[in-house]
């Protein structure tokens, strides 16, 4: 989609797209939904010319996560149900393997500059531990701190970075083995503590009939002073968008 023309094109791709992100100019990365499971490799395609790449070998599984690293030539992906799921970074510009630590990562978030990475579990490391290596067997890549919910268990659906307002947003479950994500939590971006817990709206309201929702999603603005949050409902297929006034 071309937002400069509201024009829609389509490109054909060798495969169902699971995930997809820009590298650089007119090329993008994407994981290809493999339901067979075998191992397979991030695939590319030039939008402007439809050019498709397949470099080789395999070292990705169905279901795979990529992200951009902001402002660096990188791509970070892991591998969420494969155990240990692998921090993988790519180089955009040769689309080659560069670097591979055996770990858990599982999902993944950036701070705004991307120097910094947050694991699903909330673990914090420095990018540059990835982007920097060139170990493709098992680079060491050490967690430099710990994002602090005061509970033992942590699984996050979601984290964002505000830097204007040096705050980490994360939707998070603390409970063992239990999805609930009821609360939005705020982090200071200094020493990974908790500054404050918010609250959504857990519902919402179509034809009259009340149907409970889950956040999935939540993004700060330029200033930090807004949060959207994405909600999805337990009971049908059904988005709403919830905004928050953060005052503090």
């Amino acid at each position: 989609m071309d937002l400069r023309n509201n024009t829609v094109s389509t490109i054909e791709v060798n495969g169902a797209l699971y995930d997809i992100a820009f590298g650089e100019n007119d090329w993008f990365c994407y994981v290809i939904e493999d339901i067979t499971g075998y191992r397979t490799s991030p695939q590319w395609v030039d939008i402007a010319t439809k050019e498709l790449y397949e470099p080789s070998p395999d070292y990705l599984y169905n279901g795979s996560i990529i992200k951009k690293v902001p402002t660096q030539p990188y791509i970070v992906a892991t591998k969420p149900y494969y155990s240990p799921s692998g921090f993988y970074t790519i180089d955009v510009s040769n689309k080659t393997l560069k670097s591979y630590s055996h770990m858990e990562l599982e999902n993944f978030w950036f701070t705004e500059d991307g120097k910094y990475t947050f694991s699903k579990n909330g673990m914090v490391y420095r990018t540059s531990n990835a982007t920097s290596s060139d170990d493709t067997f098992n680079a060491e890549i050490n967690a430099i701190g710990q994002l602090n919910n005061n509970s033992y268990y942590f699984n996050s659906a979601w984290i964002d970075h505000s830097a204007a307002k040096h705050s980490i947003w994360a939707i998070i479950s603390d409970i063992y083995y239990y999805y609930d994500y009821t609360n939005i939590y705020r982090f200071e971006d200094n020493d990974y503590s908790l500054m404050n817990v918010y609250n959504y709206t857990d519902y919402y309201i179509k034809d009259g009939i009340e149907h409970s929702v889950q956040a999935n999603y939540i993004f700060a603005n330029g200033e930090g002073n807004e949060l959207c949050v994405i909600r999805n409902a337990t009971d049908e297929t059904a988005w709403s968008i919830e905004f928050i006034q953060v005052t503090d």
